[in-house]
């Protein structure tokens, strides 16, 4: 007889990875793979300002200084959290002899006062039944409106108006060394959302899981436990900078989020119209670094390697091959795979697209007819 057990999971990817300077980004990974603002949507005030709409309470984020002319992070964080959610679901994993119920907890944040939650996709995925918990003490049935597999993104839809939501920050303009604040449901304890402060350990990551490899990552000593993922990583303007996802295995203190700047169309595109539309190529990269270039003996210095080629697809068809170097698209000169996968994204799909690539230290250009990546 088949019985049912319950085991409990947190939603949380751990990421075990080798950590390269210079990983690349695996453009094609289909099933794998992030909130503009606009003029109508309720805005928390920033630096002791505030823009007020319809229906829409005034509420300011900055807390001021202490005697040392540091911000008061509790002031900020007092603010903050209450657009911080978080997140339950339920599903079904059927066993070889009994069905369990799989219960999972992670983090989100308002991004829109009429009920949108961002959140990290991993952490409702394949999820039976989705609840938000917001601190105003109100539990609400989620639906899952759009997720983007590429960056391990999502969005719920609750029923409800006029929420406290988080503003978005310009990920761009943080500096190594910047301090940020962690918040999120760290390993589903009661009692409110877990605040941890780091500063930016570094910008620009590109990381691999078995989730996936994920590009533009903010490396944050923050801690970020169990259940965090999906909270916001904030500035200390209150705006969110990132939106926290990863921990490193391997070494301490190692995290990771998002950048807002990746995220935030990735969000736009989702409340729309729940998918992110993105053009084809059809091939695997790694970032071509001087290192790598003088140890393969090449004149080129800089582009993308690629590091795998299925046997169909629309690189393919048009001549390009694994370990091929490529240098421009659209006679535009590709530095890395974070340049390589901006350009792209850039265009459409059925685009007629020129690729200038490297083989065998011989420069050749093809025209790539771009395909569309499903949602």
């Amino acid at each position: 007889m088949f019985g049912q057990l319950t085991k409990i999971r947190f939603g949380f990817v751990i990421v075990s990875l080798s950590l390269l300077l210079s990983c690349g980004f695996f453009e094609e990974n289909t099933d794998e793979v992030e909130i503009s603002k606009s003029d109508d949507d309720r805005q928390i005030a920033i630096n002791d300002t505030s823009l007020v709409t319809d229906n829409a309470e005034e509420v300011s984020i900055n807390g001021g200084q202490n005697s040392t002319g540091f911000p008061k992070i509790a002031d900020i964080v007092d603010k903050a959290k209450l657009g911080v959610a978080t997140i339950s679901t339920k599903s079904l994993v059927k066993g070889y002899f009994y069905n369990f119920e799989d219960q999972g907890n992670g983090s989100g944040f308002v991004v829109r006062p009429d009920g949108y939650i961002a959140t990290n996709y991993h952490v409702v995925k394949g999820a039976t039944e989705i609840k938000v918990y917001l601190p105003n003490g109100e539990t609400y049935e989620a639906e899952l409106i759009g997720r983007d597999t590429v960056t391990d993104l999502a969005v719920l839809k609750i029923e409800a108006e006029n929420l406290e939501y988080l503003p978005i920050g310009d990920s761009d303009s943080l500096r190594v060394g910047d301090w940020v604040i962690a918040i999120g449901n760290a390993l589903a304890l009661k009692g409110g959302p877990t605040v941890t402060i780091g500063i930016v350990s570094a910008l620009g990551r590109t990381i691999r899981s078995e989730e996936g490899d994920f590009y533009d990552l903010i490396q944050t000593d923050a801690a970020i436990n169990e259940g965090n993922s999906g909270g916001p990583l904030l500035n200390l303007s209150g705006e969110v900078i990132g939106i926290n996802q990863a921990i490193l295995r391997q070494g301490r203190s190692l995290s990771f989020a998002v950048s807002s700047n990746v995220a935030s169309p990735i969000f736009e595109g989702l409340m729309t119209s729940g998918c992110v539309k993105r053009p084809l190529m059809g091939f695997a990269s790694v970032d071509l670094t001087p290192a790598v270039a003088n140890d393969l003996g090449l004149t080129v210095k800089e582009g993308i390697i690629v590091s795998y080629m299925p046997s169909a697809g629309p690189a393919y068809d048009a001549g390009i091959r694994l370990g091929d170097i490529i240098i421009k698209i659209n006679q535009s000169l590709v530095v890395d795979v974070k340049d390589w996968l901006e350009k792209l994204w850039s265009l459409k799909s059925g685009d007629e697209t020129i690729v200038t690539y490297v083989r065998e230290d011989k420069m050749y250009e093809t025209i790539v007819v771009l395909g569309s990546r499903p949602c």
